[in-house]
């Protein structure tokens, strides 16, 4: 049992050890960190989204100031590094205006700046563009930026190389732009630190002035975004293609098929696909087209399309062809006039609605169509158009059997007749290209063929 009397001796001795601890740690950091004697701190938040808000920190000492913006989104796996980081050049700055004093002997006035600029691409990706401005004297020092790309749902910070598809095709047209500009710079090969943001449809990167030899400001490297949408990933693209570019690249593309010109006696194959869009199907076709550069023309059923309106807007954006071919899949034969104008007309505003493309042919299902549907296809701008080679996948299912059935009947001026809602065509997709390939085949849109076809009026065309 202890007494009193030793009770208190140990109290004291504890006190005493205590108060010792306190005063040695208070003088270690006024000793790391003498600016930031009686320092007082303010923190400040101003909201920019539910998600984001920005967080300004004040820190006023005799000599010292600083103010930092920085975003504060409540998640530790991007708050912490971001902020970490910004403390750290804190520190830094200190540490080198201490070996300055040391210099001149005498304590020199200083301030640190610190301000974010957020570009919001959707509503979970994020770039902060951190920009960091340091005085001695009241006059400006250096100047430079860190840019952070995030991805809020994945918790998570996106590099270069996360953002393009081909980050050395783009660090190559960087590169370029720098020596234009005629700056000394250090390599680029360290995709995770470079500093970039995309903005105003341009990409934008910063070399800070420890990276080149211009003076004490960074230098913001400019690449309009039009000449490296083709890099960008497709998870992606979508998000930081903003309409105004998305519509200009549209229009390059429309001019660049209209103005190509085909050989007359050159060998030309028009792929197309019918009864789409397919939740799962289409977008197989469309990755083998796009590893075989292949374009193609797909007669789309529009009730299909308002059930799967993103993947027929990824058919236009590929650069395809877009058809009609009706509302329903019926024989027009044996309908009324009234559902056989509604099956071509108000299918192809519905098309034209979801996918902002107005189609300019139809094909009639099952190839059923009489006078009237010429004539309603006449009132409506419409070319009705079949096919000269049918691949029979509708019926064999077998993609052994779908391959062996087209090429047997290919020449050129050929219009193919495949199906993007059966698997066995996906898969038998790959072997037909790769045979017409090597036949020395190029493939071409039914309205890039129709005029080599000798064909006039509204069809139907056949092709050869």
């Amino acid at each position: 049992m202890i007494n009193g009397k030793k009770w208190f001796n140990w109290a004291l001795v504890f006190l005493v050890c205590l108060s010792l601890v306190i005063i040695y740690g208070s003088y270690s950091q006024a000793v790391k960190t003498p600016k930031q004697e009686n320092v007082s701190v303010k923190i400040l938040n101003d909201k920019i989204n539910k998600e984001i808000k920005l967080q300004t920190e004040t820190k006023e000492a005799d000599l010292f100031t600083s103010s930092k913006m920085l975003p504060f989104l409540t998640i530790e796996a991007i708050d912490v590094p971001i902020h970490k980081w910004a403390n750290n050049e804190e520190t830094l700055f200190l540490e080198e205006l201490e070996k300055t004093e040391l210099l001149v002997d005498e304590k020199i006035p200083a301030h640190l700046n610190v301000n974010s600029d957020v570009h919001e691409f959707d509503d979970h990706l994020y770039n902060f563009v951190i920009t960091v401005e340091q005085f001695i004297q009241n006059e400006k020092q250096h100047t430079y930026v860190k840019t952070f790309m995030v991805d809020l749902e994945n918790e998570s910070f996106l590099s270069l190389a996360d953002i393009f598809v081909d980050s050395n095709k783009v660090i190559e047209l960087l590169t370029e732009r720098i020596k234009k500009e005629g700056i000394q710079t250090a390599t680029l090969d360290d995709l995770h630190n470079l500093n970039w943001t995309i903005h105003d449809d341009e990409f934008i990167l910063y070399v800070n002035p420890g990276e080149q030899n211009l003076n004490n400001d960074f230098k913001a490297i400019k690449l309009p975004l039009i000449k490296l949408h083709n890099y960008l990933n497709e998870e992606y693209k979508d998000m930081l293609i903003s309409n105004k570019l998305a519509n200009e690249i549209k229009e390059i593309k429309e001019e660049k098929n209209n103005n190509r010109k085909l050989d007359p006696n050159g060998k030309y194959i028009a792929l197309t696909f019918d009864d789409g869009p397919h939740a799962s199907v289409t977008n197989q076709v469309l990755e083998t087209l796009k590893e075989y550069d292949a374009k193609a023309t797909f007669f789309m059923l529009s009730k299909n399309v308002q059930f799967y309106p993103e993947i027929a807007k990824e058919v236009v954006k590929a650069g395809h062809e877009v058809g009609n071919h009706s509302i329903t899949h019926v024989n027009l034969n044996a309908v009324n006039g009234m559902r056989m104008k509604s099956e071509l007309s108000d299918s192809k505003e519905q098309i034209k609605a979801v996918t902002g493309i107005e189609p300019l042919l139809f094909r009639p299902p099952y190839g059923e169509y009489n006078q009237n549907v010429l004539d309603q296809a006449k009132k409506t701008k419409q070319s009705v158009v079949l096919w000269s080679v049918d691949s029979l996948d509708w019926k064999t299912r077998n993609t052994k059997q779908i391959y062996n059935t087209t090429i047997k009947q290919i020449e050129p001026g050929s219009i193919i007749l495949l199906h993007d809602i059966h698997k066995t065509t996906a898969d038998a997709l790959p072997l037909i290209l790769e045979y017409l390939l090597d036949e020395g085949y190029e493939f071409v849109t039914v309205s890039e063929l129709i005029p080599l076809i000798d064909a006039n009026g509204i069809g139907p065309y056949y092709g050869k």
